[in-house]
């Protein structure tokens, strides 16, 4: 599980670092369309494996939901949830406008 986890946070961190560092100016040129879609798509598959082993991994160590949202730890890591959804809904926006600019 820890192994899916590395590997679906380090496959999107080197290509948002190049299009960090490329400039909010490279984004409207015709050769970013290649890089941006490829990145949209390792997100559409790195966050949901993301967050399918931290789900995993929170069972696991809690020993099930109801001892998740009896703990302060737990409604904390609930809290956390809730912003990791809204991430994923923008990032989700964001992927929508890739591939209408694309088209």
């Amino acid at each position: 599980m820890a192994n899916v986890l590395i590997t679906g946070c380090s496959s999107g961190f080197g290509e948002l670092a190049a299009l960090t560092f490329a400039g909010k100016g490279w984004l409207s040129e015709p050769e970013a369309v290649r890089p941006v879609q490829r990145f949209s798509m390792t997100a559409s598959v790195a966050v949901p494996l993301i967050v399918a082993t931290g789900v995993a991994a929170t069972l696991k160590l809690a020993g099930g939901l109801d001892d998740v949202t009896a703990t302060t730890w737990g409604r904390l890591l609930l809290a956390k949830a809730m912003v990791v959804i809204a991430m994923v809904a923008v990032g989700g926006q964001g992927h929508g406008d890739v591939l209408a600019r694309a088209q």
